[in-house]
């Protein structure tokens, strides 16, 4: 207990102090990667992997604090992988192809040349969504909530780069979509000093 509190401390030391912090100001990110999709039935091996794509237009309120809308795309179809074939269901399938779009936060630690962070939000998928196995036969279109959750770190020296988990969690159709990306910033004006 005693070293977590030290570290804690030396912490905040280091984010007091430091130079090379998070960009205040307004940016565009882009964010590309391997999109995922799977049942959030816990028993169902089935999982659809794809295409991720995501753009975000960026407030950043403080070096720790900021808003993010975004809109994005998941293409996503069964896989084939011997891992992820569901033997008690052989027909079992899933896929999810869908735009969406919300608002997010994100809770950044301000450090330099690596900053993790954590976000989330609300927002809505539109496209269809299908997973069919042997507790669920359902094949959804139109629009659907999601609650998205983003764990990643933004490194560089001018923090414009980011390597990130993306998770989605649509609750009315018992999915979960996601992507390991990596994602790139572009300022629309001039840095905060």
């Amino acid at each position: 207990m005693k070293s977590a509190i030290l570290f804690v401390i030396f912490l905040f030391t280091v984010v007091q102090f430091s130079q090379a912090q998070p960009n205040e100001g307004k940016f565009i990110d882009i964010n590309l990667g391997y999109g995922i999709t799977y049942s959030n039935n816990e028993d169902v091996p089935s999982e659809a992997n794809g295409f991720f794509m995501q753009g975000e237009y960026v407030v950043a309120v403080s070096k720790w604090f900021g808003f993010r809308p975004y809109v994005g795309l998941n293409l996503t179809s069964n896989s084939t992988d011997e891992q992820f074939f569901n033997r008690e269901f052989p027909d079992s399938k899933i896929n999810m192809n869908a735009v969406f779009t919300g608002g997010k936060f994100r809770v950044a630690i301000p450090i330099p040349y690596i900053s993790p962070y954590i976000e989330s939000g609300v927002g809505v998928s539109f496209g269809n969504f299908e997973t069919i196995n042997q507790f669920e036969n359902l094949n959804e279109k139109g629009a659907q909530i999601h609650i998205p959750v983003s764990l990643g770190l933004v490194v560089g020296k001018n923090h414009n780069f980011e390597l990130a988990f993306k998770y989605f969690f649509h609750p009315n159709v018992n999915l979960i979509s996601g992507a390991i990306t990596i994602g790139f910033s572009i300022p629309l004006e001039k840095e905060a000093q």
